[in-house]
């Protein structure tokens, strides 16, 4: 073999001055992430590739000197397929067929004597050779690189068939029949060895620029021998290469990811009771989705020291069998994801994002990225933030359900009543004592028990006289009977009163019966009720047609049609109308009662001389809480059947925040009042103020059914459920309360509750609750006045201010830093 090694060395120099334009790289950005397409993962793939080019000889039959001028003696062309699999960033396996021709000539022997010799040959060579990419070898993978250099170097068989000539003689032919390769041309081993250059076009396609030498395995090709063992005869080309059969298709998949939609359908996560809602919305473009890939989301919501992985979805494509949602190649597809989650106060400053990883399946679907890893062929499509978190506006019910004491039984006046009747004949209104009615021992004991009653001393409230008449004479006179009767009436109770002053002064606190005593005197002329009723009680036989006459009659006629009732049936007149010829007395007078120093003073001293209710009243008359615990105990053990002084101490107890205590007390009410809504109620609030909201709710609702009217405790409950709308529904006509703000706030009524929290009590947690409905109408002003207040009343809430995500559009605002730094 000579040294005509200048042209490969040549291509070597000009590759070699492409390097500065080798290690060219993209960087693209999308929406919420950045994806270098240089860091795609490797993924192995096949290639076929058609090249032409220029073929050289360097035998014993070609000319030294300068390269170019040997090239255009000695250049032929050829052409080749070539078929290969890329395994690794760095290496190949490569499959060549070259055919093609090739011719030198040498004019001089190396002595100056002429030569005049002349070589042609068709070459078929079928090689199989290895690859290496030193520019990913010595620098690290990109996909996207532009230029790549490398090398290769194989093993193969030549077929030769051709001459030599000398002054145009043939001294030497081979093949033409005579050989053992293809169509009798002789065949040789060869050793192929070479480098190239690759340009990349896309992912599919790149322009090869390679030059190669073949060293044949005997020096006998041109038939001439000479100082080297070996011919050689070199290939420069340039061919088309096309990559195919990618064996995932994530390369594409990773590069395309920024035509991928997918987002969160709140920008600010919120939790709704216990519970967080998250959704999210995607859009899959056409033809992006491989038909064999599947793609996991698994969202994670990070906070300081942790993070909380929400429930891990599939997208797969159309040849995927398993449970995903199937996103169709050529059309693409959308797809929504939905999941609670439980509310913890870690999450109040957290992010909601995702690193989809897709891959190909190969046997099954995974739910879990590391199995994915592990198991598949993968890319991670990168990850994007969605959402931030949480607004716990939510979480800041006030527990101020309502707390029932028992109800106050004792009287701080009671109004003792007695009760008698004067009767008097037919049409008249003096007194007469032979009278039946007047006689008979029932009339006579009502008139001595008012006689007896007065006769106490004690005060008189009022005595009332009412007079009456029966119904079947004329109504004018009927008017001015009852007038008269209860004059009677009224004369009698007054002498009554005059004798027992003048009898025994001491038993009254009057002086002057006139003077002194409210008479109250009334006459309502005929008694047409009392007649009717009495009517229907008696045993007349045809009191239902009486009845019916009496009631059709006309006003003017009822009384004749009474009075012809009494010629067909005498028992009216004998049993029914005389009754109803009377006056009633009714004598009112103040029972004697404890002074309230004296009941708070025997409360203490000798509590058992007081009455169940007087004890119970006398823990109302002071504001020490210990004192009215004190006189709870004592009331229970009195009287231990007294559910009311237990259930009393309980909410004293419950009001304190000793909820344990509270609940003791409360057991034992029960006990003794099983159907107590009041006590139901109460272990209601016990568990509210404990966020045991589900059971305080079957509390409520028991304590309405025995007749407690729970709403607002119920509509505080509603709120902890995310029921915004009910809550308000069940908090009706109330209004001034923080949380009927709450419940509007939430409820996204923001005129309601900023009216509901204006004139709700002046607190620090009304003040910030008014702060947020300000962000959130971008009231600038009613935000910053009322956070002001809250910070100023309960430094605490500047904290919570600066990590409220109900404030993150003010977080950077020179103002809101001002606040709460």
């Amino acid at each position: 073999m000579k040294n005509n090694h200048l042209n490969p060395k040549a291509c070597l120099i000009f590759l070699f001055a492409l390097l500065p334009f080798l290690f060219y790289g993209q960087t693209e950005k999308t929406e919420n992430t950045e994806i270098k397409k240089s860091e795609v993962k490797f993924e192995p793939y096949w290639l076929i590739n058609g090249n032409i080019g220029a073929m050289q000889y360097f035998g014993d039959v070609a000319e030294k000197g300068d390269p170019f001028s040997q090239m255009a003696h000695g250049t032929a062309w050829g052409y080749g397929i070539m078929l290969g699999r890329q395994f690794s960033p760095v290496l190949g396996l490569r499959g060549q067929f070259l055919a093609g021709n090739i011719k030198s000539k040498k004019d001089k022997y190396k002595g100056g004597a002429p030569a005049n010799l002349s070589f042609e040959s068709t070459v078929i060579e079928f090689n199989a050779h290895g690859t290496v990419n030193f520019s990913n070898w010595f620098f690290k993978y990109k996909s996207d690189r532009l230029f790549s250099i490398y090398g290769f170097l194989g093993i193969g068989l030549t077929n030769f068939e051709g001459e030599t000539k000398q002054n145009g003689k043939i001294i030497h032919s081979f093949g033409h029949g005579a050989g053992n390769g293809l169509g009798g041309r002789q065949i040789e081993g060869v050793i192929p060895i070479g480098t190239g250059l690759e340009i990349r076009l896309n992912d599919k396609f790149t322009v090869n620029l390679e030059t190669s030498m073949h060293g044949v395995s005997d020096d006998e090709l041109d038939g001439v021998k000479g100082g080297s063992n070996y011919d050689v005869y070199g290939y420069t080309s340039a061919g088309l290469t096309y990559k195919f059969n990618f064996t995932s298709g994530l390369n594409k998949m990773l590069k395309e990811y920024e035509n991928v939609t997918f987002e969160s359908t709140s920008a600010v996560l919120e939790a709704n009771g216990d519970k967080i809602e998250v959704e999210i919305k995607g859009n899959i473009p056409e033809k992006y989705f491989n038909k064999k890939a599947a793609i996991l989301f698994t969202p994670v919501l990070t906070y300081e020291g942790g993070e909380t992985i929400l429930e891990p979805f599939t997208l797969k494509g159309e040849e995927v069998i398993g449970d995903g949602i199937v996103i169709n190649y050529e059309d693409g597809g959308t797809f929504t994801y939905t999941d609670v989650i439980d509310y913890t106060p870690e999450l109040n400053k957290s992010e909601l994002s995702v690193t989809p990883i897709a891959y190909i399946v190969s046997y099954t679907l995974h739910n879990k990225g590391q199995d994915i890893k592990i198991k598949e062929k993968f890319v991670e499509l990168g990850e994007r933030k969605l959402a931030d978190g949480i607004i716990y506006t939510a979480k800041r019910v006030v527990n101020d359900g309502h707390i029932l004491f028992s109800p106050l039984e004792y009287e701080k006046v009671t109004i003792v009543a007695k009760k008698a009747e004067l009767f008097f004949p037919v049409n008249k209104y003096y007194l007469n004592w032979n009278l039946p009615l007047n006689k008979v021992t029932e009339s006579k004991n009502k008139l001595k028990g008012i006689t007896d009653f007065i006769k106490k001393g004690w005060e008189i409230k009022n005595i009332k006289i009412d007079g009456w008449a029966s119904p079947e004479g004329e109504e004018t006179y009927n008017e001015n009977l009852s007038e008269n009767r209860a004059k009677t009436a009224t004369d009698y109770i007054q002498k009554v009163i005059k004798k027992l002053i003048r009898a025994r002064k001491s038993l009254l606190t009057i002086k002057n019966s006139k003077k002194d005593i409210d008479y109250i005197v009334n006459f309502h002329g005929p008694d047409w009720k009392g007649f009717l009723v009495d009517l229907q009680k008696s045993s007349i036989s045809d009191k239902k047609i009486i009845l019916n006459v009496i009631k059709s009659a006309s006003p003017e006629k009822r009384e004749q049609e009474i009075r012809n009732m009494i010629l067909i049936y005498p028992e009216i007149e004998e049993n029914i109308l005389p009754p109803l010829r009377r006056a009633n007395i009714t004598v009112d007078c103040f029972k004697p009662k404890k002074t309230d120093e004296e009941i708070a003073k025997l409360s203490t001293t000798h509590p058992d001389s007081l009455t169940v209710n007087e004890l119970l009243f006398s823990a109302t008359l002071t504001n020490d809480v210990k004192a009215k615990i004190r006189i709870y105990n004592t009331a229970s053990v009195l009287y231990p059947k007294c559910w009311r002084a237990l259930n009393d101490a309980a909410a004293i107890e419950t009001k304190l925040g000793h909820l344990d205590k509270a609940e003791v007390y409360l057991q034992k009410a029960i006990r003794l009042a099983p159907n107590s809504g009041i006590v139901e109620n109460n272990f209601g609030i016990i568990a509210c103020k404990l966020n045991e909201y589900s059971k305080a709710e079957d509390h409520f609702n028991k304590a309405q059914k025995l007749g407690k009217n729970e709403n607002y405790n119920l509509g505080i409950i509603m709120i902890t459920k995310g029921e915004y709308d009910e809550a308000i529904k069940l908090f009706g006509k109330t209004k001034c309360k923080y949380n009927v703000g709450l419940a509007y706030l939430l409820n996204k009524d923001y005129d309601q509750a900023e009216k509901a929290l204006k004139c709700a009590p002046k607190t620090a947690e009304t003040f910030y609750l008014l702060a947020i409905t300000g962000a959130r109408t971008e009231n600038t002003s009613l935000m910053y006045e009322n956070l002001v207040k809250a910070i100023k009343i309960d430094n605490a809430y500047k904290i919570q201010a600066k990590n409220d995500r109900e404030f993150l559009e003010y977080e950077n605002a020179p103002d809101f830093q001002s606040l709460i730094n």
